[in-house]
């Protein structure tokens, strides 16, 4: 799209770091009371935050210690 070229960002960057957040975040047990909503992640003995690429081959993307900028 348009917003996306001028943004100088691919789709996934876009997505993270984009600015337009506008859904509830939060954690939560498996359950099936948990499951009407969109899975997101797990929470993992492992340190950091990676972006699961590929979910076959585990393959992950390093997240970006970044912000938006509201009025740059």
């Amino acid at each position: 799209s348009n917003n996306l070229k001028k943004s100088g960002m691919n789709a996934l960057e876009l997505a993270l770091y984009g600015g337009e957040d506008y859904e509830l975040i939060f954690t939560s047990r498996d359950n099936p009371a948990a499951r009407k909503y969109a899975m997101l992640g797990k929470i993992t003995k492992v340190k950091g935050i990676k972006i699961l690429e590929n979910e076959i081959t585990g393959k992950t993307l390093p997240v970006k210690k970044t912000g938006y900028r509201h009025f740059a």
